[in-house]
């Protein structure tokens, strides 16, 4: 199965306060993920609202939204849905703020505006193919490689089991 067969299905909430920055992200991810489908948040309220009625495949977050913001909009997707891999979509090329995002739970981090199609649908197939790895082992069943995002950087680890 190719990565277009594979994102027919995938579903993806959205978590974006910015209208320009919405339709922008829109653009690329029908491009980056044809056929995703896609559910829009506003605010972190909706976001955990959303989570809590509906599990979806990835989160792509912005971290400056009305009711949270940087590393505690992480870990409150992290909270409200441990399993669904987290993709930041920050304005800010800050170093710092991407280290606190990692390190509360995001896979990946892309600056908008800099990050391009490709980047955007590497990082929500390596954030949801880690998922499906993860569940994999978690199941026990043996499947010899096991992929990881460091917290450094955007670079795949895989440990041979």
């Amino acid at each position: 199965m190719d990565a277009t067969d594979q994102s027919t299905d995938l579903q993806v909430l959205l978590v974006e306060d910015n209208p320009f920055h919405l339709r922008m992200v829109r653009a690329m991810l029908a491009e980056a993920v044809p056929g995703a489908g896609v559910v829009e948040a506003g605010t972190m309220a909706a976001a955990v609202e959303h989570l809590d009625a509906a599990v979806p495949d990835c989160v792509l977050l912005d971290l400056m939204l009305p009711d949270a913001r940087g590393s505690e909009a992480v870990a409150a997707v992290a909270a409200a849905a441990p399993e669904v891999p987290i993709v930041v979509l920050s304005a800010h090329d800050d170093a710092d703020l991407e280290r606190e995002a990692l390190a509360a739970g995001a896979r990946h981090y892309l600056v908008k505006g800099v990050a391009t199609v490709g980047d955007l649908r590497a990082a929500v197939t390596l954030a949801v193919g880690r998922v499906t790895v993860d569940t994999t082992i978690a199941t026990g069943v043996s499947i010899g490689a096991r992929w990881t995002s460091e917290p450094e950087g955007s670079d795949v680890v895989v440990s041979v089991a």
